[in-house]
C-alpha cells in the first residue's frame, strides 16, 4: 500500500514539471557560453556591459561613442585617412575608436565621417568644393572631412589631428568648422620620352634638347637613350645643372638605357637600380638574359628620390617593353609583355612596402592599358589597374607613328604612359607634348606627360 502511495507522489511531481516546462516550451534555449541578453528577439534591447569612458571628449561628446566612417570604393584612400586618425587617438589617449565603411551600414551615435558617404547628409557642402579645397564640416555632433582629392584629404587629416594633439592635456577636443579651405600643391611633373636613336643627325637632337627645355619635368624616363645620347645632352650646361641621371646599358654599354633624368634643385638621389626584365625571375641577374623567344635584353630602371623641402620620397619607374619576337618563340608578344610587366609591378610593390609612392613610365608597345591589354591584364592582377591608376592615361592621345617622318604630320599609336601606381598620389593633368621645333617632330613618339601631387 505505502509502495503505491509514493509512486502515485511520484507520477504526480513529474506531471507538473511537465507541466510547468511546457508553458515556457516557445522561449529559445540558450546555447552554451550565451547569456539571455544575447538570445533576445530581434527589435529588443540588449542588455550590454556599460562602456568604460576615459574621459575625453570631442565636442563635449565621451570619444568612445564615436566612430570613424569613410567612404568605400575600391582601394579607398579613405580608409587610410580614417586609421591614420584612429591610429592618432589611439596614440595621444590610449583610447580606440573603431573605423567603418559606410558599405557596413554601421548605426553610429556620433561619427567623424570622411568623404561624401551614404550615411552623411553633405552633399551641399561637397559641392561647394573645388579640386584644390578642403574643409572640415560640424553637423549635429558629427564631424565631416571633405576633398576632393587625396592631397585635400590629407591636409584634413592634418587639420583635425591639430585639434586632436592640442587638448592632451585637458582631454576636451574641440573641432569647429574650418569653412572652404584653399591649398596649394607641391605639383611635380614627370614626362615618359622614346628619343628616337635611330636618327642621329645635329638637328634631330636640337629637337630633343628642345624638348628637355621647354617643359623642364622634375623627372624623364627616356626610352631607346644611350651614353652617346645622354653625353651629348650633358654637354648643354642648362641641361647638366638642372638635372641628375641614373641607369645602366642593357647589354655592352652602346645599347639602349630605361635612364631617368631627375631635377637636382629639387631632389635628392637615394638609390637606384637596373635589372633585367626576367618575368618571373625574382633576382634579375646582372648578367645579360631575357624571356625566352625575345629579341632584345629589356630592362628597367628606379629612382628613389627625396624632395629636399620636405623630405618626402617616391620612386620613379621607366621601362621599355618588348615588340620584336623571334622566329621560334612559343609566347605571343601579349604573354612576354604581360610577364615583363608583372615582374614590374612586383618590383613596385616591394618598394610601396618600403613606404614609396611609386610613378610607373615607359614605351609599353601596348595601347591605352584596358583590362583587355597585355599591360592592363597584369596591372590588374596586381591591384594597380584602378581609378587612380587610369586617371594618368585617360587621354587617349596617341604617342607613336610606325611610318615616321620628322617633317610630315603624325598618324600615331598610343603606346608611351605615365601610370600613378600609389594611392597617395593625385594626378592633377596628363598632357602630350605634340609641339614641332624648327618645322619637324621631335621623334617618332609624343612625349607624354603627368602632373601630380604627393598627398
Amino acid at each position: 500500500m505505502k509502495r503505491r502511495f509514493f509512486t502515485g507522489i511520484l507520477l504526480a511531481v513529474l506531471l507538473m514539471t511537465t507541466i510547468l516546462s511546457g508553458c515556457n516550451s516557445d522561449r529559445e534555449i540558450p546555447s552554451p557560453g550565451t547569456s539571455d541578453a544575447e538570445t533576445a528577439a530581434p527589435g529588443t534591447t540588449k542588455e550590454s556591459t556599460p562602456v568604460s569612458y576615459s574621459g575625453v571628449t570631442l565636442n563635449g561628446v565621451e570619444i568612445e561613442k564615436y566612430s570613424i566612417i569613410y567612404e568605400w570604393h575600391e582601394k579607398s584612400h579613405e580608409r587610410k585617412y580614417a586609421n591614420a586618425i584612429s591610429e592618432y587617438i589611439r596614440k595621444t589617449y590610449d583610447v580606440s575608436v573603431d573605423t567603418h565603411s559606410d558599405s557596413e551600414k554601421v548605426e553610429a551615435e556620433y561619427a567623424i565621417y570622411i568623404g561624401e558617404t551614404m550615411d552623411s547628409d553633405i552633399s551641399t557642402e561637397q559641392a561647394e568644393l573645388d579640386t584644390y579645397d578642403y574643409r572640415i564640416a560640424v553637423k549635429n555632433g558629427n564631424i565631416y572631412l571633405l576633398a576632393r582629392n587625396v592631397y585635400g584629404f590629407s591636409k584634413s587629416v592634418a587639420y583635425l589631428n591639430a585639434a586632436i594633439g592640442q587638448a592632451k592635456d585637458t582631454k576636451a577636443i574641440s573641432v569647429t568648422d574650418s569653412g572652404k579651405q584653399s591649398f596649394t600643391t607641391d605639383l611635380l611633373t614627370s614626362m615618359t620620352f622614346n628619343i628616337y636613336n635611330w636618327d642621329s643627325s645635329s638637328a634631330h637632337f636640337e629637337r630633343m634638347e628642345a624638348v628637355v627645355l621647354e617643359y623642364k619635368p622634375d623627372t624623364i624616363g627616356f626610352q631607346e637613350i644611350t651614353a652617346t645620347w645622354i653625353g651629348k645632352l650633358m654637354q648643354n650646361s642648362e641641361i647638366s645643372t638642372l638635372y641628375g641621371y641614373v641607369g645602366v646599358d642593357r647589354q655592352d654599354g652602346t645599347q639602349e638605357q630605361a635612364a631617368i633624368f631627375y631635377r637636382k634643385d629639387k631632389f635628392r638621389l637615394i638609390e637606384s637600380q637596373t635589372k633585367w626584365l626576367y618575368g618571373s625571375d625574382p633576382t634579375g641577374a646582372a648578367s645579360a638574359g631575357k624571356i625566352k623567344g625575345c629579341v632584345y635584353n629589356r630592362i628597367y630602371t628606379y629612382a628613389v628620390l627625396e624632395r629636399i623641402h620636405d623630405g618626402k620620397r617616391f620612386a620613379h619607374i621607366n621601362t621599355h617593353l618588348e615588340i620584336d619576337l623571334l622566329e621560334t618563340s612559343t609566347l605571343s608578344i601579349s604573354e612576354i609583355q604581360e610577364r615583363q610587366i608583372s615582374y614590374i609591378t612586383t618590383v613596385a610593390h616591394n618598394l610601396q612596402a618600403q613606404g614609396y609612392d611609386c610613378i610607373l613610365t615607359g614605351d609599353f608597345n601596348c595601347q591605352a592599358a584596358s583590362k583587355t591589354t597585355s599591360v592592363g591584364i597584369a596591372l590588374n592582377k596586381a591591384g594597380f589597374l584602378r581609378p587612380a591608376t587610369q586617371s594618368v592615361q585617360q587621354v587617349n592621345s596617341e604617342t607613336f607613328d610606325a611610318q615616321y617622318n620628322a617633317n610630315q604630320s603624325m598618324a600615331p599609336k598610343g603606346i608611351d604612359h605615365v601610370f600613378i601606381l600609389s594611392d597617395n598620389v593625385y594626378c592633377d593633368t596628363y598632357t602630350y607634348c605634340n609641339k614641332k621645333y624648327n618645322g619637324a617632330y621631335p621623334s617618332d613618339h609624343i612625349p607624354r606627360m603627368a602632373t601630380y601631387a604627393i598627398g
